[in-house]
This record gives C-alpha cells, structure tokens and sequence, in this order.
C-alpha cells in the first residue's frame, strides 16, 4: 500500500491531540459545574448523563477524524489494468565502439560521455521503441527495437572497444546495420541516431545515409571529441597508462572529431548534426527533433496502476460521526406511561 498525498497524514496526527483536548474539555466542564454550582446540585446533574455514552461519542469522533484523515492521504493498493495507445516512432542507436572513442578530450573518454548520451535521450523518449547497433570496423545489432528502455540502456552500457572483432570506424556499415532493424514495410516513422567521433575509414557513409532518407529514416549525428585533437591512450586491465596507440609507423595516432563529415552524413539522411558538449544540452536539443517528427499509433498495451482506495476510509469516517451525531449523552427520563415515576 502506498498513499499518493502522504501529506494527508500530517492530519492523522492531529486526532490523538484532539481527542486528549475533548477529554480535558469534559473534566474542566465538571470541575467547573463543581465549583459554581455546588458538589450537591452538580451531582443532581450529572445523576441524568450517560458517562459511557460520552466515552463512546469521543471514540466515534476521534475514529471518524483519523479515517478522514487516512481518505484525505489517498490510499492505494491493488492493481488495475488500463489500455494504453502508444503514439510513437521507432528509433536506433548506433554507438561507435572504435578504440578512438577512448581518447580522452571529453572525460572521463569519448566512450563514456557517449554512453551518458545514449542513455539520457532513450529516458527522453518514453513513448518510443528504441534499437542499440554497436560498431567499429563492422557493425553488429546489440538489441532490436523494443519499448523496453531500461533493456536498451543495459545494451548501451556493455558496449566496449576490447568486444569488437574487427577495429576501425564504418559508419556506412553502422548505418545499413541500423536500417535492417526497421521494417522494410514502413516508409516513415523511424529515426537512426548515429553517435561518434566522424572518423570514417571506408567513406560510404554519405551514400548509407542517402539510402536510409530513401527509405523514411532520418539519420542525425551526434559529434563526440574535439577539433583538436587527442591521442588514443593504451590502458592496462588495473586502468594504468602503458602508451598511446601508434601508427605502422610507430607515430602516435591522433584522433579528432570531424565536424564536416558528420554534418554531411545528417544532412544525406535528411536530418540535423549535432555536436556533444560538457553539459549535454543537445541530448535535449537532439530529443526535441525526434519528438517534432510524424508519429504513429501502435499497438495497445496494457498499463499497471494502483487503485485509489480513498472511498473505503471516507466511508467509515461518514459512518462514524453519523452514528456519534445519533448518540445523545443524557439518559432518556422515563415518564408515568412508562411504569415509573417521573
């Protein structure tokens, strides 16, 4: 049981004072019949009340207090099962898993910050079925489109660089491997989110993009790094620096973000480029887009809720002060008719 005003409570609390003030209110009355009238005539008065009617006219009022205040709290217990339609779209991820998303110009590493990304915009699209592709020098698809967000956030965060077969960065392979996860029946109603530093090592993104737009899905891209450049660090297992990864050559790679590239890729798959900064505004910014997009109502699915279960305490509390209202606190004289004297 949980209770949606838990507010409400505060007013349970008060009924143990009130109930110790209408105790005190019945003795001071007492004392003060004593005192102006007299023991003797004060006894002649209180020979008509009903002592154990007071008691329970007190026990009523404090119990129909404490149930008012347990309605006004909003109790609630028990399941109740409510159809839902979803207007939605359907939504991919592709994550670059390349050892250059371990450069650490965003920290703690481009990886990270990607990830942080991905997560806050599947928790900004509620209502839409998300799909995870990882991807280096192929691309593979983690989880298909689900509504099930914290199973796609779980397939984001195991993405790893040390799990790809193949290194490098395809996003004309990431892309085609987002596309497989749409249904080719629909023509709208899809989005792929390619999150990544732009370094393309086989240059067939633009055309991948243009054929994803051919087929309803707009493609937008995420930046992740800086213009400037950064080396890829080699890391032990205890996450000590052993080097920088190097060329054939043995010179040191430098990674940087391409701007330009990722810029032309969102505008072939018909949608906005975006580039990731320290506070991420443009997960937002990124999630507005998707949101503004034509959505579609699908299947009905049923939700869980709580029962508000309020009417069973207000009903008591009616109750209760109703009969304590009924009760009178003098005894009921009986009259010649009756068989006795008046």
């Amino acid at each position: 049981m949980r209770f949606a005003q838990p507010l409400g409570l505060i007013a349970l609390a008060l009924v143990p004072a009130l109930a110790a003030l209408y105790a005190w209110a019945v003795g001071r009355r007492r004392r003060d019949l004593r005192r102006f009238l007299g023991p003797e005539l004060a006894s002649r008065l209180a020979a008509g009340a009903n002592l154990e009617r007071q008691a329970l006219k007190g026990i009523l009022a404090a119990a129909g207090l404490a149930l008012a205040a347990l309605a006004l709290a909003r109790p609630q217990w028990g399941m109740r099962m409510e159809p839902m339609t979803v207007a939605g779209i359907d939504v991919v991820l592709a994550l670059d898993a390349s050892d250059s998303m371990l450069a650490e110009d965003l920290r703690p590493n481009r990886l990270e910050r990607a990830k942080a990304a991905a997560a806050e915009l599947i928790e900004r699209l509620p209502l839409d079925r998300v799909g995870v592709v990882a991807f280096a020098g192929t691309a593979e698809v983690l989880c298909p489109l689900t509504p099930d967000h914290e199973a796609a956030r779980m397939f984001v965060d195991i993405v790893d660089p040390s799990d790809a077969a193949v290194q490098g960065t395809a996003i004309g392979e990431a892309l085609r491997t987002a596309r497989s996860v749409f249904s080719r029946k629909e023509r709208k109603y899809k989005a792929i989110v390619l999150i990544t530093d732009g370094e393309d090592h086989e240059q067939q993104a633009l055309q991948a993009a243009s054929e994803a737009a051919a087929e309803g899905a707009v493609v937008y891209t995420l930046g992740v790094g800086s213009g400037r450049g950064e080396p890829v660090p080699v890391r032990g297992e205890d996450g000590t620096l052993r080097g920088y990864k190097k060329d054939e050559e043995g010179r040191v790679i430098t990674s940087r973000l391409d701007d330009m590239a990722l810029a032309e890729v969102a505008r072939a798959g018909r949608g906005r480029y975006f580039r990731l900064s320290g506070d991420q505004q443009e997960v937002a910014e990124l999630a507005s887009e998707i949101a503004s997009l034509e959505r579609r109502e699908r299947e009905t699915r049923v939700q869980s809720r709580l029962e508000d279960r309020y009417q069973i305490p207000l009903g008591g509390a009616v109750l209760a002060l109703g009969i304590e209202a009924l009760i009178a606190e003098r005894r009921r004289r009986r009259t010649l008719g009756e068989g006795g004297r008046a």
